[in-house]
């Protein structure tokens, strides 16, 4: 009976174990260069690592970001551009102050 007792135990341990390692991992991005690349992910259907002005369009309701965000004016973002333009939208801690 304790060995019946012991090896069910066991058994639950590893099963519960089996379940928490394939539940997928959540991370949050820690870098900008980690949100520039999750945002390139998101919005470049194409996948060839730059944003369209038709990818923005389909994702984004403004044009006006994107068309002062494109630098060389080549009628796409490339990643370096897409942190530019979050640089240059991101509140800095004296506007967050001002919002409280």
């Amino acid at each position: 009976m304790k060995r019946l007792l012991i090896g069910l135990l066991l058994l639950a341990g590893l099963l519960s174990l089996t379940v928490w390692r394939l539940q997928p991992r959540r991370t949050v991005p820690s870098t900008e260069r980690e949100v520039v690349r999750g945002l390139v992910v998101f919005l470049d259907a194409d996948n060839d690592g730059r944003i369209s002005r038709f990818e923005w369009a389909r994702n984004c309701a403004e044009p006006g970001p994107f068309i002062a965000a494109d630098a060389n004016g080549d009628g796409f973002l490339s990643a370096d551009e897409l942190a530019g333009l979050i640089h240059a939208t991101a509140p800095t801690a004296s506007t967050a102050a001002m919002a409280q």
